[in-house]
């Protein structure tokens, strides 16, 4: 089947967004900040703020990089060397025959920060949606942005109805935590299912390994109607990455296999013209990859170029 560039459904009416479509039979508001529509195939899909999240220095988010390019780079992207604000948010699917929700933000967790994150469920919300709707949550990977909005701080599962999954070997790596991680994984773990690299979790929607960050991180390859989009959770914490792959981030479980992950990654997007959702590039995090000499560009949609 030919692969088809998907066109974004979305219209600007006064710099907001408009919504135009109706989801699962709920009209939405007209006007909703910080959620981008956009259609892939059949299933209406939305890029939905979480907030924003501060790295400390620019070594966290830019590990080992030489001094002096990260320090002139810094200066390309306006990057305060101890406060470099990125953004926060995660993709929801209507595939027409249920809700899908890809990583569930900070949660109560985004309270350490001063509450500059957490907003993905009350934007949900906001949108007429009930989270009891969401019949299915995938985590992407463990760390507190993606997986702190399972519960709240009490334990109170936020999607009630849903089945959730993770990776096998994100599973088996949560299952030794404690603190916050050992409470969210015991809060849905009657309802968790375990994954394997090349599981479809919905027609159209498969789960694709891509090990480093975390030992059990995960893409998701979304398909429908000859068109397909790659969601990349974290393989890429800033649009540096895609010219210097080797960048490792500090946080990363394996640096060796994060930095391949990126440049296995980089190349198929440019080889196979893919679209990528990105969750922690400028809002809404969707565009494409173009070649830059030896390296890579982000391209991003034409809504947050600038």
């Amino acid at each position: 089947m030919k692969r088809r560039t998907f066109i974004t459904n979305i219209s600007f009416f006064g710099g907001a967004l408009f919504v135009p479509f109706q989801l699962f039979g709920a009209s939405l508001p007209h006007f909703i900040e910080g959620i981008f529509p956009f259609k892939v195939g059949k299933f209406k899909c939305y890029s939905i703020i979480d907030g924003i999240w501060p790295y400390a220095s620019l070594e966290l988010l830019f590990h080992g990089a030489p001094t002096a390019v990260l320090n002139q780079k810094a200066k390309e992207f306006n990057l305060s060397p101890t406060n470099i604000k990125v953004s926060l948010h995660f993709l929801l699917i209507d595939t027409g025959e249920e809700l899908i929700l890809v990583d569930t933000g900070a949660g109560d967790m985004a309270k350490e920060q001063g509450d500059q994150a957490g907003r993905l469920r009350h934007k949900l919300i906001e949108m007429g949606i009930d989270p009891n709707d969401i019949k299915k949550v995938v985590i992407s990977h463990q760390h507190f942005d993606h997986f702190g909005g399972v519960c709240n701080e009490n334990g109170e599962i936020r999607y009630p109805n849903a089945t959730f999954y993770m990776d096998r070997k994100e599973y088996e790596s949560l299952k030794e935590a404690s603190g916050w991680e050992a409470q969210r994984l015991k809060s849905i773990e009657e309802k968790l299912e375990t994954t394997q690299d090349g599981q479809e979790i919905s027609k159209g929607i498969k789960v694709l390994k891509a090990y480093g960050h975390t030992p059990g991180h995960i893409h998701l390859m979304i398909r429908s109607d000859g068109e397909e989009m790659l969601y990349v959770g974290d393989t890429f914490g800033h649009e540096l990455h895609f010219e210097y792959p080797d960048w490792a981030m500090s946080h990363e479980y394996s640096k060796e296999n994060a930095v391949q992950v990126r440049k296995e990654t980089l190349n198929r997007a440019v080889k196979e013209n893919l679209t990528l959702f990105s969750c922690h590039l400028p809002f809404p995090g969707i565009g494409k990859v173009e070649r830059k000499g030896e390296s890579f560009k982000w391209n991003p949609t034409s809504s947050n170029k600038g």
